[in-house]
C-alpha cells in the first residue's frame, strides 16, 4: 500500500475539516437536517407510510434531548460525530474520518469515510409483539409473523416462545436501509441486502 504523500495528506485534512460534524452544534444542525428530510420525506423517505414515519420523528426527538441535555467534547483532526439511524433507533458515534485505500484500483480514494467508530449513546427502538406491530402499520398478527419465517422482517427477535419487532422495523424489498448523517449537510443511504 502507497504512503499518502504530504499534498494528500494536506487535501484529507483540508476536506475532513470543511464537512466533519465537530460539535454539539453541529450535531443539532445535523438532526435538524434529519427532521426536515422525514417532514418533506426526501430521498426514499416516501416509501414508508405516515404512522413509521411518525415513530421515526418521536424517536428523534428522544435522541435531540439528549443531545441537548448532554455536553459533547468539540472533536479536532480527524475525529468527527455521526448520527445513524437505523432500525434498532438513533445512535450518535464517534469516529475517526478518513479515506480508505481502494485495493482493485490500488489508489487512495478520496471520500471521506469513518475508519474507527465508537458509540456514544444509543436511542433504541421500542419491541412490538406481531400484534401490536401489525396494529400500529395496518397489518394483521398472522402476516406479520409469515414475513417473519419467510425472513423479510430481518430484524425481528425471538424471545422465548415469541417474537419482539422494534418499532422502526419496515420492509422494503428484504433489504434494510440504514441512513448516516456524519458528514455535514451530506446524507448516505446504505442498502444492505441479505
Amino acid at each position: 500500500m502507497e504512503k499518502l504523500s504530504k499534498e494528500e495528506e494536506d487535501k484529507e485534512d483540508q476536506s475532513i475539516e470543511s464537512c466533519a460534524l465537530r460539535d454539539r452544534d453541529d450535531v443539532l444542525e445535523a438532526i435538524n437536517w434529519i427532521e426536515d428530510d422525514i417532514r418533506k420525506k426526501r430521498w426514499n423517505l416516501a416509501l414508508f407510510s405516515d404512522e413509521y414515519l411518525e415513530t421515526l420523528m418521536n424517536t428523534m426527538e428522544k435522541f435531540k434531548k439528549w443531545v441537548i441535555e448532554h455536553e459533547l467534547p468539540t472533536l479536532f483532526g480527524k475525529w468527527g460525530y455521526e448520527i445513524q439511524v437505523g432500525e434498532d433507533g438513533i445512535a450518535l458515534c464517534q469516529c475517526r474520518l478518513g479515506y480508505s485505500y481502494n485495493f482493485n484500483a490500488k489508489r487512495f480514494d478520496f471520500i471521506v469515510r469513518p475508519l474507527k467508530m465508537i458509540t456514544l449513546k444509543e436511542v433504541g427502538s421500542d419491541l412490538l409483539t406481531p400484534e401490536q406491530y401489525g396494529e400500529k402499520y395496518g397489518f394483521s398478527a398472522g402476516t406479520i409473523r409469515q414475513w417473519i419465517r419467510r425472513g423479510k422482517v430481518h430484524s425481528a427477535v425471538k424471545k422465548g416462545h415469541s417474537w419482539l419487532i422494534p418499532e422502526l422495523s419496515h420492509l422494503v424489498a428484504n433489504s434494510e436501509i440504514k441512513y448516516i448523517w456524519g458528514i455535514h449537510h451530506l446524507i448516505r443511504m446504505v442498502y444492505m441486502d441479505f
